[in-house]
């Protein structure tokens, strides 16, 4: 091999290495918060956020009731089980 596809090569390893290297950065990052995002949210914090979301709903629409928010997962689970049954 000639000493300028050398470079080359050795130029093209380095870009794939800070590529690698990046990805392995953002992976070690999610892993960090993955503890965070895997606890429960008390009730109280979930309804509070839901409410706050809402009232920024119908403050920022031009007409009323033309978007609608819905609280997703196990709390809707809950609150769909004990208010309609």
């Amino acid at each position: 091999m000639k000493k300028d596809q050398l470079k080359k090569k050795l130029k093209e390893q380095n870009k794939q290495l800070k590529k690698q290297k990046s990805v392995i950065k953002s992976y070690k990052k999610l892993l960090g918060e993955y503890e965070d995002l895997s606890k429960r949210m008390n009730r109280e914090e979930v309804t509070e956020i839901v409410n706050i979301v809402k009232d920024k709903i119908e403050e920022l629409a031009d007409q009323k009731g033309v978007f609608e928010a819905i609280c997703c997962g196990s709390y809707r689970r809950f609150y769909t089980f004990y208010i309609f049954q």
